[in-house]
């Protein structure tokens, strides 16, 4: 820069000429030409794509000038000189720099392509799978229409039938009595198959008698269980094979109309999947509630396996005190029925709101019960995965009795197996969620989670964004010193630390924090009784039954469908350490002990010999399922009369002692023993049990 003496005086202000010797560093502000380029690359880009003006590119290009003559300024300032303006209209750089930022430039709009074409792929793929989804409501409407006409048809052909029974050709007592055995036989077809078969000459009796005869004669022979689901779920795949989407043919393998057996009423809530509402059982008048999940929202294959997934695990899970309880699941043409327990009382998560936070007795009453459930779903293979207030219900308004209501999210897990699903709720997530590798022991987290919440009326790790709530999961102190804390017990705040320990292998247990002193003292725990894992209890109870309640508990056990024991099934499994389909002594030891259990070498070798049914000295499946299923589910109906005509070998209605004694003669059970057993049935002293449901309940009744 060079200037020129004053020539002429005041108020004629001098005149400033500036040479530019390096264009981009004046422009800039940088030695390297190359960042210039790039700069200029990405401003032209963003102009071209429409991302800013030429109004903003002037604009960008002014702030540039300005900022140039302030660096003049600066710099000769000491000169008593001052730049009025500086202006580049257009640079020309030298061809090795063109042409770096012709490359430049053409990366970047070969990035802009790929991004345009990878979001004109998934704009693709939603356009395909939402034509999918119309295309299979399209069809399940029509398939809707199909079988309200193939009902229709069903109705219509029984008033035939019924009108030609009625006829002046109806014939004698003995006929109708068959043609009466014909209509209950083709009515059941007519439930399964939406369908009925008719006579070629409804005015012919001896036609119809024929068929009654031929078709009352298949009736006869009750199908077993296994068998007859069999078939139904090949009856159901013959129904869906034309339709386009699998999920749509059945969820459940099977078809069922849950306004069948209940009424619908008011609704209790919404979720991202359905609706939640009240119902009530048409024999009984029992309420319940009723999660119904659209199907239309089960868009994948993965979605459709949490939904089997959640049922498997609540049958697994029942007879919990915690748990709510499983009364059955249904499905139609558009839904999949959820029926669980009614609970009243309102979610934990509302009166924690409410309350602002818990004395600490009442805290360490609630997180006993949380951790109860906690314990029990871990001793029996499961992890939850999404433990939070709101997924706890209170039995009814006014007492403390909660239960846990959702499974969604939760999972079968072997010991040692690392899970890697991101899962859960952001503020009850443990760190070893977030890094995507993990177990049981998230759950003791998001249980002190919970427990923190209880005591202080806020979370222990909070964020205004889903970011920096996992930042702060992953890196922020536990703060158990700020108020209320500090009128907070040292055995509350030593229990919270126990759950809150982010490295998950020195975490306490379940158990572990179930005997803490803080959950003993105020908790109301029982006398400090040890606690035993389900799986042991059940075991223990089986092992007190007579010999005949444990042959019919097998007959029932034995009879339910495997989505019912699917939880048993893996926990058999991972006891059978060698695989070879059975269970030995040591190994029946070992899972016990894996389980939490303490029990000596004698109480084993007892257990052992009381559930091994048919003295092999281990136990194959089916004795596991017998000993170890849950009681409660093995009241059913259906299930009731599978075992009563286990021991009606003849079919005539009633068990006779002869037939209880060819029945149990495997189990060499004691002439006296069984003769008690049959009076304790027999109690109208016939000498032969009746079906009644009391007397079939007493097979195998839990004492």
């Amino acid at each position: 820069m060079r200037t020129l003496p004053s020539l002429w005086p005041n108020p004629v202000a001098p005149c400033l000429s500036v040479r530019v010797v390096d264009p981009f560093k004046a422009s800039y502000g940088v030695d390297s030409a190359l960042f210039a380029v790039s700069q200029l690359a990405q401003t032209t880009m963003r102009s071209e794509l429409g991302r800013i003006t030429l109004d903003k590119t002037f604009e960008e290009r002014e702030a540039l000038n300005a900022a140039i003559v302030r660096t003049i300024n600066e710099a000769s300032e000491a000169w008593g000189l001052e730049c009025m303006r500086y202006e580049i209209k257009d640079i020309t750089p030298p061809t090795g720099i063109v042409n770096a930022m012709a490359l430049q430039a053409e990366a970047e709009r070969r990035k802009r392509a790929s991004i345009l074409e990878s979001e004109g792929q998934r704009q693709a793929k939603i356009n395909v799978a939402e034509g999918d989804k119309q295309q299979v409501i399209l069809a399940a409407e029509a398939e809707a229409q199909a079988i309200r006409r193939r009902s229709e048809a069903t109705a219509e052909g029984l008033r035939t039938v019924g009108a030609s029974l009625e006829s002046s050709q109806g014939g004698s007592a003995a006929q109708l009595r068959v043609a009466e055995a014909y209509v209950d036989a083709f009515r059941s077809l007519a439930r399964e198959g939406n369908t009925i078969l008719l006579p070629a000459s409804l005015d012919s009796p001896a036609t119809m008698i024929a068929q009654a005869h031929r078709h009352g004669g298949q009736q006869q022979q009750p199908t077993p269980p296994k068998q007859q689901q069999q078939s139904k779920e090949q009856l159901l795949q013959k129904e869906g094979a034309g339709l386009p989407d699998s999920n749509f043919k059945s969820v459940l393998g099977q078809w069922d109309d849950i306004r069948q057996h209940y009424f619908f009423d008011k609704v209790l809530g919404r979720g991202q999947f359905g609706v939640t509402r009240l119902v009530v059982h048409r024999t009984t008048g029992e309420r319940a509630a009723c999660k119904s999940i659209s199907k239309r929202k089960l868009v994948n294959p993965e979605d459709v396996e949490d939904v089997r997934r959640e049922i498997k695990v609540m049958h697994h899970l029942s007879g919990h005190p915690h748990v709510v309880a499983f009364k059955g699941a249904y499905e139609d043409v558009s839904h999949v029925h959820i029926v669980m327990e009614l609970c009243t009382g309102g979610e934990l998560f509302e009166h924690i709101a409410a309350k602002g936070h818990y004395r600490e007795r009442d805290a360490a009453h609630l997180m006993r019960s949380v951790l109860m459930v906690v314990e029990h779903c871990h001793n029996m293979n499961v992890v939850h995965r999404d433990l939070k207030p709101e997924n706890f219900l209170f039995r009814e308004t006014g007492r403390r009795h909660i239960k846990a209501i959702d499974f969604g999210l939760s999972a079968f897990y072997t010991e040692g197996q690392v899970l890697h699903d991101l899962v859960g709720s952001p503020f009850y997530m443990a760190p070893e969620v977030l890094r995507r590798g993990y177990g049981k022991a998230a759950d003791i987290w998001s249980c002190g989670v919970i427990t923190y919440i209880l005591l202080c009326g806020s979370p222990p790790f909070y964020g205004s964004s889903t970011q920096q709530i996992f930042r702060a999961v992953l890196h922020d102190a536990l703060d158990l010193a700020s108020p209320p804390w500090d009128t907070i017990s040292p055995a509350a705040k030593d229990c919270v630390r126990r759950m809150l320990v982010r490295d998950p292998r020195r975490r306490a247990t379940a158990t572990e924090i179930l005997q803490h002193e803080w959950m003993r003292e105020q908790g109301a725990s029982q006398d400090g009784r040890e606690l035993q894992p389900e799986i042991l209890k059940r075991m223990k109870r089986f092992a007190g039954m007579n010999r005949l309640k444990k042959e019919a508990l097998r007959v029932i056990a034995t009879s339910l469908p495997p989505e019912e024991i699917e939880g048993i099934r893996r926990m058999f499994c991972e006891m059978d350490d060698d695989g070879s389909g059975t269970i030995s002594l040591e190994e029946l030891r070992e899972g016990l002990r894996r389980k939490g259990a303490h029990i000596a070498e004698t109480e084993v070798q007892r257990l052992m010999a009381s559930v091994d049914l048919d003295g092999s000295n281990t136990l194959d499946f089916d004795e596991f399922l017998t000993a170890t299923v849950f009681l409660g589910k093995l009241e059913r109906r259906e299930l009731l009369l599978t075992a009563f005509q286990h021991f009606d070998k003849d079919g005539s209605g009633y068990i006779t002692e002869q037939e209880l004694v060819e029945a149990l003669r495997e189990h060499h059970m004691p002439e006296q023993q069984l003769q008690e057993l049959l009076a304790d049935v027999d109690r109208d002293g016939d000498d032969k049990i009746d079906y009644d449901e009391d007397n079939v309940q007493n097979l195998h009744s839990k004492s």
